[in-house]
């Protein structure tokens, strides 16, 4: 019989998998379907900070 799965770990920060530079060129892509930019400039406006913070940017 399996072992059940009793944990999960969810790396959220890069810590495990490094997916930012990933996680960047899809928001480009969606931005760009909409003739908007997600360049270093925006990138550093909203990266780290809370959901409203970013939307306020």
């Amino acid at each position: 019989m399996p072992t059940a799965i009793t944990q999960i770990i969810f790396d959220l920060d890069g810590l495990l998998l490094n997916t930012e530079d990933l996680h960047a060129s899809v928001i480009q892509e969606i931005a760009a379907r909409y003739g908007k930019s997600y360049g270093p400039e925006v990138k550093a406006q909203v990266v780290g900070k809370r959901a409203l913070e970013s939307s306020q940017a």
